[in-house]
């Protein structure tokens, strides 16, 4: 049996030398200064583009006044309503002269007694007249007020009384008077228009320039 013949032409390089002029080819292109610069990968990741966020502003916040707190709510207690004064209904006139008189004069205590069952008051000087009756007008002028005892305020419980001295002056003593016979003081109490009556025997003076009456104001009775 006969060997196969290798054959040999010019184009066979061998391997070592193919390995040599590549290395050198490839040392050439990468040398610096040869006028081209290597393109950019087109397999390299291009930069991401990254949006900035909008920072968070806090807004300004202005500082408030700090709340207040009202002050408590008052409670004013109503005013006590004090004692209504008195009215002629609930009151008993009466008088006693037994102190006596001086020099044609008769001096007596006009008493006020509260008959009601609620306390009240009175203030100042009762209006005192005569009168020959009840229905009939009165005589001569009504009492002339004595200033001499301020007038004050008297609380009257149930019961309890306040008086005021009354005087008479006898009509004999007066030569203008004109007599009239008188049978009822009428006594009106302070602020009041309706009449209480007192029986008395007297005689009265039909002018009214003739004073026969002076009474001073209410105090508590004794």
């Amino acid at each position: 049996m006969s060997t196969p013949r290798k054959f040999l032409t010019s184009r066979t390089i061998p391997l070592g030398a193919a390995a040599t002029v590549l290395a050198l080819g490839l040392a050439a292109c990468g040398t610096p200064g040869s006028g081209s610069s290597p393109s950019p990968s087109s397999d390299s990741p291009s930069p991401a583009m990254t949006t900035p966020e909008p920072s968070a502003t806090t807004p300004s916040v202005t500082p408030s006044a700090p709340a207040t707190t009202p002050p408590p709510a008052t409670t004013t207690a109503p005013p006590v309503a004090g004692p209504r004064p008195c009215a002629a209904g609930s009151l008993a006139a009466s008088l006693d002269t037994s102190g006596g008189g001086a020099a044609g004069s008769v001096y007596g205590i006009l008493t006020l007694k509260n008959t009601g069952g609620a306390t009240c008051t009175v203030t100042g000087f009762p209006t005192v007249e005569l009168v020959p009756g009840t229905a009939a007008p009165a005589i001569g002028a009504p009492a002339e007020k004595d200033t001499s005892v301020p007038p004050t305020t008297v609380t009257l419980a149930p019961g309890q009384a306040a008086g005021a001295q009354l005087r008479y002056s006898q009509a004999g003593l007066h030569p203008d008077c004109v007599h009239v016979a008188a049978h009822q003081y009428r006594v009106y109490v302070p602020g009041s228009t309706a009449p209480l009556f007192v029986p008395v025997t007297v005689d009265g003076c039909s002018n009214a320039a003739v004073k026969l009456l002076t009474v001073q104001a209410l105090k508590p009775a004794a």
